[in-house]
């Protein structure tokens, strides 16, 4: 029920109020260690194996601690480069621009930034969280221990973002040869 209300809110300001979105995106940000803790406190108090309960021991303080570089970078890039795109001149262009079946405002680029600025610091933040929840996690008296190094992470993205940009691209190869043979490809040369 809590996350309906904040994606309802989300989108009440994205759609009403877009000048306020940046702030909703801070809080949101701000939110983001607490609502680790208490989740991950939930599902291990609420989880075990061989009928040994797992638990999490980390107070409030320690994610914020933990998680306050990665998402602090998140957010000063994001809004950073919202500040630099909302002086340019893309965005007085888009805002001049009086076509009535546009509705792409300078404020809805905002989410295409956000991403673009997130892109570099997921992998570090998915490193990150991990070794919090990991270490401060016990099963029955056992302790938690966490192994990897941030490159660790990184590697794993790249490899997922290269795979992924490689089968868009030989997709594409096969589709304009499909195209191609089916003459699908002269007809949109000729404008016909």
């Amino acid at each position: 029920a809590l996350s309906v209300v904040v994606f309802a809110l989300f989108w009440l300001l994205f759609n009403y109020y877009p000048g306020l979105i940046l702030w909703a995106f801070t809080a949101a940000c701000l939110a983001f260690p607490f609502v680790v803790v208490a989740s991950t406190s939930f599902r291990m108090r609420n989880s075990m194996y061989r009928n040994i309960r797992f638990r999490f021991d980390a107070a409030y303080l320690d994610a914020y601690k933990a998680l306050l570089f990665p998402l602090g970078m998140i957010v000063a890039t994001t809004t950073l480069l919202y500040i630099a795109f909302d002086a340019s001149e893309l965005a007085t262009l888009m805002d001049a621009m009086e076509d009535p079946e546009v509705e792409f405002r300078s404020e809805d680029a905002f989410l295409t930034i956000f991403i673009l600025a997130a892109i570099p610091f997921i992998p570090y933040l998915m490193y990150v969280l991990r070794r919090f929840v990991v270490d401060h996690m016990h099963y029955g008296s056992a302790p938690g221990s966490f192994m990897a190094c941030a490159w660790d992470f990184y590697k794993v993205y790249l490899k997922g973002f290269v795979l992924t940009f490689g089968l868009m691209f030989c997709l594409g190869i096969i589709l304009a040869i499909v195209m191609g043979s089916l003459g699908l490809g002269d007809e949109m040369e000729t404008g016909m």
